[in-house]
């Protein structure tokens, strides 16, 4: 089962019987927030993350504006087009896709795709706006693209090495340049050559360097050391020792450091005075870790780890009035009885079947994850102890402690297997009476228990088996490996109704990887056959089998949910969040999404029905696809509605369920 970790923090959805309206709650990112830039015309704030979307922010009246999915990879960084509706994200998988998108966000259309070599050391828009310009660790370390079009622009001829910053004059002809060697470069863009007179010699090896916007000074950090540096003659106008900056952003003349000194974090203000700095307001208060700052007229904005937002006030550097809800996890959904059954900050909340009502299990617990097989309930705590709670018979079992968290659980009638993230694998019963076996693995990424006697295991291709798929009987312990075209397989599933083994796996064809989901049938667990094929490797792709219907439902990024019958592929009407894993009820296809709310889906029409949003054990908010929601308790004041011109709208009961159905 893939695992999920921090709870989202934003949610939006729009409306087929109120198009013109949509509502927004205030909740930042589900991953670490990595970059933040500031629409000049609004002044709103943008912010990316690992979870890639893009959070639209009113800072001054403390809201979310709006959120999109922009890409099922990590986007590492925005910037905003200065007077246009543009916008361009660097996105990639931190394997072999690193590229830059460019989007128009009036319409929420993504004009065009951009392949680069590597991360981008800098990356913002020209003055004007006509150029997208990066660098990277070439010695022609400096590119254009041209905004509108997405083609590459040779307007530097000339190589200078490695550049990590440089600053573009208003008239978008002249670039200023530093370089780690101790160099200030001046090149004439339409010459595409170096200006006279330069380089100029300076402070070498400088981090964090950032041009003032007049393009009089550079600054940078070297040690515990700030920097100021004339750009006229290299010449060193002030250097202060401040701390391990981190980084910093400058609004007219005013600096910002986020700065780490003796393990916590603080912001440090400077004013720039007559060329020299003038230390004004420090906050001494540990501030969460930060990826990104930025500074405003009014406000300093740091992005949070957990994928909050952090708002300041320039004046005295506290903390302003724009406080998301308190994040949390969501993980390890499953059904049963028609009852919806998840892990929620370590607690386990069981939803009825109409969604009126919800309890906790076992409150008093840290639960790292569960399974459900038959009328038991098996889980594991922050002990890494294993337990069985009869659901019948209220009767709670202590099974076996083991060693390290686990990595993938498995069920076959009253067995139950458990793998640790060491590669140990324990196959116990559910009811206690048999001694639990325990069998040393490696490497193995997902087990799969298709009966009593056999467990088998995904893994990567070498070692030992030079196989990615072996069986172990569970009776004996012996090992085999099976013959598999998969160079990897990195999840398991088993129709309980056919039988058949369902694997997500890579392989290899002519040369080219492709991402596979493969049936294999209950013989010898040799023959098997391709469901779905992908060009490329992705892990991500969630998939599952219907035993009822057997039809089988896939979800591949930011394509959608489809469902495959004997008719083909289907593809469901479109969601607006990102799945992480699929599960299926006797009536509903349901995602877990990477922002962690839940998704419904019709299984037999393919209609998106509702969103499921959890806040803390006791608050949750169901948003349906006619437009109205449904809040158990007291969530409203968190919800802001809009109009299409982001109008915001304070009357909610007109969309307020009395009852979720």
């Amino acid at each position: 089962m893939k695992s999920a970790s921090i709870f989202c923090l934003l949610f939006i959805v729009s409306f087929s019987l109120f198009s013109d309206v949509r509502f927004t709650m205030n909740r930042g990112h589900a991953k670490t927030a990595n970059s933040i830039d500031i629409d000049d015309t609004t002044g709103n704030v943008l912010s990316v993350a690992d979870d890639g979307k893009l959070i639209i922010h009113d800072i001054e009246h403390g809201y979310v504006i709006e959120q999109k999915q922009l890409s099922s990879m990590y986007i590492k960084k925005i910037v905003k087009h200065p007077s246009d509706s543009i916008i361009a994200v660097f996105e990639t998988d931190n394997l072999h896709t690193y590229q830059i998108s460019v989007w128009d966000i009036s319409k929420w259309q993504k004009l065009y795709t951009y392949s680069v070599s590597e991360t981008p050391l800098y990356m913002d828009f020209s003055p004007k706006g006509t150029y997208i310009v990066y660098t990277t660790t070439e010695w022609n370390s400096i590119h254009f693209l041209e905004t509108k079009t997405g083609e590459i622009k040779p307007l530097i001829s000339e190589g200078f090495g490695i550049i990590p910053s440089l600053f573009i004059s208003s008239s978008e002809k002249t670039v200023v340049a530093y370089g780690p060697s101790g160099k200030i470069f001046y090149v004439d863009v339409k010459t595409g050559r170096q200006k006279e007179n330069t380089p100029i010699a300076t402070v070498n090896n400088l981090q964090n360097v950032l041009f003032h916007q007049k393009g009089r000074f550079l600054f940078g950090t070297k040690d515990s050391d700030l920097y100021i540096v004339d750009l006229v003659n290299g010449s060193i106008v002030e250097r202060r020792a401040v701390g391990e900056i981190q980084h910093f952003s400058l609004y007219d003349d005013s600096l910002y450091a986020y700065v780490k000194n003796n393990n916590y974090y603080y912001i440090q203000k400077f004013n720039l005075t007559e060329n020299r700095l003038i230390e004004t307001v420090s906050n001494d208060r540990n501030i969460p870790f930060s990826y990104d700052i930025l500074a405003s007229s009014s406000h300093i904005i740091l992005t949070g780890i957990e994928g909050n937002i952090y708002i300041y006030d320039t004046g005295n550097l506290h903390n302003v009035s724009y406080d998301p809800l308190v994040p949390v996890s969501v993980s390890n959904v499953m059904f049963h009885n028609d009852q919806l059954y998840c892990l929620f900050d370590r607690t386990i909340l069981i939803f009825s079947s109409d969604f009126s009502d919800v309890q906790t299990f076992f409150p008093d617990r840290r639960i790292e994850g569960f399974h459900i097989q038959d009328n038991h309930l098996l889980f594991w705590d922050d002990s890494f102890t294993l337990f069985s709670y009869d659901l019948v018979s209220e009767n709670l079992i202590q099974l076996l402690s083991l060693s390290e968290p686990v990595k993938a659980a498995t069920s076959f009638g009253d067995r139950f297997a458990v793998l640790e993230n060491s590669g140990t694998l324990h196959v116990v019963s559910v009811s206690g009476d048999i001694e639990p076996r325990r069998y040393p693995t490696k490497e193995l990424n997902a087990i799969i228990m298709p009966d009593e006697s056999t467990i088998l295991g995904g893994r990567n291709i070498g070692g030992s088996f030079n196989t990615s798929l072996i069986q172990i009987n569970a009776q004996t312990g012996e090992i085999i490996g099976l013959d598999n075209k998969n160079m990897m397989i990195v999840d398991m599933s088993c129709n309980t109704s056919t039988g058949s083994i369902y694997t997500l796996g890579v392989q290899e064809r002519r040369g080219i990887q492709y991402t596979v989901i493969s049936e294999i049938l209950k013989n010898d667990y040799t023959n098997s056959s391709p469901i779905a094929t992908f060009k490329g490797i992705d892990t991500t792709i969630s998939y599952i089998s219907d035993p009822i219907s057997s039809r089988f439902f896939i979800f591949t990024g930011t394509q959608g949910l489809q469902m495959y019958s004997w008719e083909g592929f289907t593809v469901l009407q479109k969601g607006s969040h990102l799945a992480t894993e699929l599960f299926l009820s006797t009536d509903y296809v349901l995602t877990l999404n990477n922002n962690y709310s839940l998704s419904f889906w019709n299984k037999k029409s393919g209609n998106f029905l509702f969103d499921l949003y959890i806040a803390d054990p006791t608050h949750y908010v169901m948003t349906f696809s006619d437009g109205t929601f449904y809040s158990n308790q007291g969530l409203s004041p968190y919800i802001k509605y809009f109009n299409e011109k982001n109008t915001n709208l304070n009357n909610t009961a007109g969309f307020l369920r009395s009852a979720p159905f």
